[in-house]
């Protein structure tokens, strides 16, 4: 019984380390300017030390993993194109994912915070407004 869930588990191939590093190897380490090729990938496995044929089952097996590190690219290359070189280690942020945007979340946060204060500052026409919002806020205090 033990040895079938083995079989089993061991039949899925998964994102193992070797495969992140294939995955990080093609985006960050082979030219963007130009298309991947099967040599690309076989350096890229030759460098993590993963068999050619198992990187080729977990390719098949996750499409979605592939087509991030063809969208990876391809922001790369739109980058590097417009503006002629991209930076080592960096990709341009995906606009239909803010996770990429090269924000830390505090920030983000702390934006959106000064940005509905800043609108409800902007709503208030009087001095007086302002002082009984903040103190409304709690943060107006009298000296």
């Amino acid at each position: 019984m033990l040895v079938e869930v083995n079989t089993c588990i061991n039949a899925i191939p998964t994102m193992s380390r070797h495969t992140r590093l294939v995955c990080w190897w093609l985006v960050y380490r082979v030219d963007a300017s130009r298309n991947l090729t099967p040599e690309d990938e076989a350096a890229a496995c030759a460098h993590a030390k993963m068999p050619l044929e198992r990187w080729l089952a977990v390719r098949a097996s996750r499409p979605r993993e592939w087509e991030k590190v063809l969208a990876k690219r391809k922001r790369r290359r739109a980058w590097l194109r417009k503006h002629g070189s991209v930076p080592d280690g960096w990709t341009p942020p995906n606009p239909r994912d803010r996770r990429t945007a090269n924000i830390p979340a505090c920030i983000a946060r702390r934006r959106i915070l000064a940005d509905s204060l800043m609108q409800c500052l902007t709503r208030c026409n009087s001095a007086a407004s302002i002082a009984a919002h903040q103190a409304g806020l709690g943060i107006g205090g009298t000296a």
